[in-house]
């Protein structure tokens, strides 16, 4: 047996792997990213604020930036000035790689505990000792024990096409078209458009179910789809990449007592009511690095010790209450109708861009949280029954009661 020794193994290939192994290298930790070659990158469209990008220097690697992104929830369109980026693929991953010195090209198949810490099978008879284990292999993680299954799931089908005509005005995308594609029964469940134009009369055309209990069928998305452009008398020609979203919704934060940390999707950081979950990623990858560099500093520590370290950088207090609100948000979110959702993100839009960033992002303290769901809270008062009603639920009820402050109904 071949057993090679490491400080931090980062399991996962994709870009909150990648960035944590990137960044705990910076941190001059001995750092290898067990994941196989992915080649030209990741298959997926990640989009993402650009101003989430300049903090980490990775603001040039896009391969399309627009400045304004549209939101049509009424009959206006909603002009949102915080500009918004389609990662290039191919250069984000060959950055971060670039700053990873150590590569195992190969899968984790197993760990187990060595004499001194995790051990990672191989392929054939390798095995890689780490002082900290981090799996970031996504929605399905091969280590880390998830905690309870998502209670809903955000879908979506997308393709590649010439469109006849624009569907924004130059130097924009569609972030949210939710006006109806066709006249829908009462009790449909409500999608929208997320357009992005990326050049030569191209277009990527996604039509999305932001969050349902079961995942909206991807046929009925095609359709939906479909139906949206034909209705406003566009022809679609020489489609290309089809593209199927399935993102697990609010799964609960696991376990952090696991000898394994989780990162990115596995640990459940995906925004319960967005999707969002790279930029994240991304930011935060620093952070955890630095908490993970002080840790070990200590010779003496232990697994345990360590893990838990990682766990608290990931999931450190001030995130967990974030979470019990963004929760809350989801259960709004699953129980509003097609009419309701508009009216909702017209009032979260028209906040000022700090405020709705503050949800969106994750990035800020419980106190703008609080703030941005207050915000939206007063400008929908024909809304307020549909906002309060999952409060209902005993969970929710204590979140409204820490975070919101507000009385909840019961």
């Amino acid at each position: 047996m071949v057993v090679d020794e490491v400080e931090v193994a980062v399991v996962g290939g994709g870009p909150a792997g990648l960035a944590l192994a990137a960044a705990c290298t910076d941190q001059g930790i001995d750092t290898a990213l067990v994941a196989p070659d992915r080649g030209a990158g990741w298959p997926q469209r990640y989009g993402v604020w650009r101003d989430e990008l300049i903090p980490l220097g990775l603001q040039d690697v896009v391969a399309r930036f627009w400045p304004v992104a549209i939101v049509q929830a009424g009959t206006a369109p909603q002009r949102v000035s915080r500009g918004y980026a389609l990662l290039d693929n191919e250069a984000t991953y060959s950055r971060l790689l670039a700053r990873v010195r150590r590569r195992v090209d190969a899968p984790a198949r197993a760990i187990r505990q060595g004499p001194r810490g995790p051990r990672l099978a191989l392929d054939g008879a390798r095995e890689l000792a780490a002082r900290v284990v981090v799996d970031a292999t996504g929605h399905r993680p091969a280590l880390v024990e998830p905690r309870g299954s998502a209670p809903a799931f955000q879908s979506a089908w997308g393709v590649t096409a010439h469109v006849s005509e624009p569907l924004t005005e130059p130097g924009a995308m569609m972030l949210m078209d939710l006006r109806d594609p066709v006249p829908l029964p009462r009790g449909a469940d409500p999608t929208f458009l997320y357009a992005m134009d990326t050049g030569d009369g191209r277009w990527f055309l996604e039509e999305t179910s932001l969050t349902r209990r079961r995942p909206l069928p991807f046929e009925v998305l095609e359709a939906r789809l479909r139906a949206r452009l034909a209705d406003r008398g566009l022809e679609l020609s020489h489609e290309a990449d089809e593209e199927h979203c399935l993102i697990p919704m609010g799964r609960p934060i696991p376990r952090r007592d696991q000898p394994v940390v989780g990162y990115g999707a596995a640990a459940s950081m995906v925004h319960p009511a967005s999707g969002y979950q790279v930029g994240e990623a991304l930011r935060r990858a620093p952070t955890v690095a630095a908490a993970l560099a002080e840790g070990l500093a200590d010779p003496h520590a232990s697994p345990r010790t360590l893990a838990g370290v990682g766990w608290a950088a990931v999931w450190p207090e001030d995130r967990r209450r974030q979470r019990a609100l963004q929760d809350y948000g989801l259960e709004v979110l699953l129980a509003l109708d097609p009419e309701e959702l508009r009216r909702f993100f017209a009032a979260f839009f028209a906040l000022p861009e700090t405020t709705w960033c503050a949800y969106l992002s994750g990035g800020d303290s419980v106190s703008d949280l609080r703030r941005s769901m207050l915000a939206v809270f007063r400008r929908t008062p024909r809304l307020r029954g549909a906002l309060l009603a999952p409060a209902r639920h005993a969970e929710l009820r204590r979140a409204l009661r820490s975070g919101l402050g507000i009385r909840a109904p019961g």
